[in-house]
């Protein structure tokens, strides 16, 4: 897992194998299909390529999934603001539509209305997206995330089977998938805690309110979402798809934009849980970095990723680092992100990284990241 600079893009992974093609006629052939996307796209989905090793589940299925899922769970769907709502309670056992507040109309109702289902596509993707003031890019994309949220993590087996599959069909051999298993007690365990730099001391206090037990809850998901993979796959049987031979690990994802008591609490409980479960590879903090809290603790995020690794220090961490640019946040943000991922919190990859050469003596922290590998 020691590699630094990670990418999101299936055909931007690892491609060792894939790179000694490139003499003699496949270096020619990519020559002559390099201005034919259609030619180009089906050359690169067939190279054969090593890992993507970062990928946020949710983000990796497509809108349609998120829609049809809605469906089958019963919510609702805010026509303005062109994402999923929950529904009001209905009688258990009794087939009946969901109900839904004002402005709202069932999700089962989008098969219907072509408009509002193409509406939602866009609005959960960047297809066709336009950007218009005050609506960047940026803001489109991150907004997504919570405008398609609130389907039953019941999915999730569905999601990765999905993803492996496309994955499959890359020539990808292996995925590591950011999760989160359980939020039940993680909601509810910091209220009431003050934040202190002792944080030997706040652990006592999160470990005396039962923070890790959750964390047979927490495998029993990951063994529901891989039963319900192999299920949707038939891993094992004579019908047994591609996706099935793509090795699927899990990354516990730590919120960073949450009050520091609970970025703490949520470490603690990914560490301990990818100490003990081998499907768990490793650790991601995750978020929008130019957010406030991103921005304005950061230096304490670090301090808690040295800390908890101190207590568990084979567990491995991949780290959302450096996903700033000039304009997005004052030039002093561009600082150091990436440099205290690397130096405090001594992580083993970096996610984007993309304002490295921002920094403080970048020459120096590539060469140091180039010397840890």
């Amino acid at each position: 897992m020691r590699r630094y600079f990670s990418h999101c893009i299936s055909c931007h992974s690892h491609i060792r194998a894939g790179q000694a093609g490139f003499r003699g006629g496949a270096a020619q052939a990519l020559e002559r299909i390099r201005s034919e996307p259609p030619a180009l796209r089906d050359f690169l989905k067939r190279m054969p390529k090593g890992a993507d090793l970062h990928s946020h589940l949710s983000g990796a299925v497509y809108a349609e999934t998120h829609i049809r899922d809605a469906i089958a769970d019963g919510l609702c769907v805010d026509q303005d603001a062109k994402a999923f709502a929950k529904s009001q309670p209905v009688i258990a056992g009794a087939e009946l539509d969901p109900v839904c507040e004002q402005d709202q109309v069932p999700a089962t109702e989008l098969p219907k209305n072509q408009p509002l289902y193409n509406a939602l596509v866009d609005s959960f993707s960047m297809r066709g997206f336009v950007p218009s003031a005050g609506v960047t890019a940026h803001d489109h994309f991150f907004d997504a995330f919570t405008k398609f949220g609130g389907t039953d993590p019941r999915h999730t087996g569905e999601w990765v089977d999905e993803v492996a599959a496309r994955a499959a069909s890359q020539n990808i051999q292996y995925l590591e998938l950011m999760v989160t298993p359980t939020w039940r007690r993680l909601n509810t365990i910091t209220k009431g805690m003050t934040w202190s730099e002792d944080l030997k001391s706040l652990k006592g206090e999160l470990m005396a309110k039962g923070l890790l037990d959750d964390i047979p809850a927490a495998r029993a998901f990951l063994d529901e979402a891989d039963a319900l993979r192999r299920d949707g796959g038939h891993c094992g049987t004579p019908d047994e798809s591609p996706a099935c031979k793509v090795e699927a690990r899990y990354l516990y994802q730590v919120f960073r934009n949450t009050p520091k008591e609970s970025v703490l609490a949520q470490a603690l409980f990914g560490f301990e849980l990818a100490s003990i479960d081998p499907r768990v590879a490793g650790i991601n903090l995750v978020g929008s970095e130019d957010n406030y809290a991103a921005m304005a603790d950061y230096a304490d995020h670090m301090k808690i990723f040295q800390f908890v690794r101190g207590l568990y220090p084979n567990v491995q961490v991949s780290m959302h680092a450096g996903e700033l640019t000039l304009g997005l946040v004052s030039p002093e943000g561009l600082c150091c992100h990436v440099r205290q991922a690397v130096e405090v919190a001594g992580t083993d990859r970096i996610g984007h990284g993309v304002d490295v050469m921002y920094e403080e003596a970048p020459e120096k922290l590539l060469k140091d990241m180039a010397a840890k590998q």
